[in-house]
């Protein structure tokens, strides 16, 4: 993964290190585990040292950089595919290497996904947490209602310019509007973007009727949703997994959930 990413929703995908612990039942088959030991690096889990690199690698950053600005675009690039940058297993050092890259690349979206939101003001800079960065999105991950409840409350609270829920893989239900934190006290949505899929890896089921409540309540709240993938388990068994493994040529979904938004 970097450059022109596979993953749909973004332009490219940078990992300032790899691996991580697992926190929820959504980890269970976690792909970048499964990818860090084909590669036999041996990163995953408490105490165990995480793979960083050289500085060669940190400049992929600056290349995207200039090839968005010549092209006077702006290029979304999801950070941390094989890590949560969130992770306390990880110096503070290694952030701030991080962090000093971001005034150097404006016309990169920078896409911080995290099942650690209560880390977030203790690791992201002050300054950005009460001037919050235009070129920042937090994504917060969920897979079932369990764990919307634990993080969304906390979620909420941070300030940002975009904030989403990854809620992918989806394991579980989720009813948003009774789940505190993702409405506010007037009843309009904390988070502007929803990215809903099924498991990649592993066979845990995942239901079409979870990704409609979903995108009815994006509706209803003007929340921009992108369905991402209906996740092997349902493509195996609507009989399209030996040529969509993920399930997630829009062709293939149903005809209403072939919806891929970004925030406005």
């Amino acid at each position: 993964m970097g450059e022109n990413s596979p993953i749909g929703w973004t332009h490219h995908t940078f990992n300032p290190w790899w691996g991580c612990t697992k926190v929820d039942s959504g980890c269970a088959t976690c792909y970048a585990e499964k990818m860090a030991t084909r590669y036999k690096h041996d990163v995953w889990g408490k105490g165990k040292e995480r793979r960083f690199f050289e500085d060669a690698h940190w400049g992929q950053l600056i290349k995207w950089q200039e090839k968005a600005a010549a092209a006077g675009e702006y290029h979304r690039v999801f950070i941390g595919s094989m890590c949560d940058i969130f992770d306390g297993e990880v110096s503070y050092h290694w952030r701030d290497k991080l962090w000093s890259l971001f005034d150097l690349t404006p016309n990169l979206i920078k896409l911080l996904v995290t099942k650690r939101p209560e880390c977030i003001p203790g690791m992201y800079p002050l300054k950005w947490l009460k001037n919050p960065r235009n070129d920042v999105w937090f994504l917060f991950s969920v897979s079932d209602q369990q764990t919307a409840n634990e993080r969304l409350p906390i979620a909420s609270t941070i300030p940002a310019i975009v904030k989403g829920i990854s809620y992918e893989p989806g394991i579980g239900p989720v009813d948003w509007l009774n789940t505190e934190g993702f409405v506010d006290n007037v009843g309009k949505g904390n988070f502007q973007w929803m990215i809903v899929g099924g498991e990649s890896v592993g066979s845990r089921p995942f239901e079409f009727a979870w990704a409609l409540d979903t995108l009815e309540t994006c509706q209803h709240l003007n929340m921009a949703f992108y369905m991402k993938q209906m996740g092997y388990d349902l493509a195996k068994s609507q009989g399209i997994a030996r040529i969509d493994r993920k399930g997630e040529t829009l062709k293939y979904l149903p005809e209403n959930l072939r919806i891929r938004k970004y925030p406005a």
